[in-house]
């Protein structure tokens, strides 16, 4: 049985959403079965640029 596709995009907003609400990195990163890694990653895009460009793939 193959994996269901995750949406990235969709996964991303979600992922900083609740980061930047406060939930602690590790809980969010656990929940949402990616690493703490990323989840700093995509933060750090979002505070660099806001407007949508941090959730295309690089």
């Amino acid at each position: 049985m193959n994996k269901p596709k995750r949406n990235l995009e969709r996964l991303r907003k979600i992922v900083v959403k609740k980061a930047l609400e406060g939930e602690k990195i590790k809980e969010v990163a656990h929940r949402f079965m990616v690493s703490r890694k990323f989840v700093y990653k995509w933060l750090k895009r979002f505070e660099e640029n806001p407007e949508g460009e941090w959730l295309v793939k690089r």
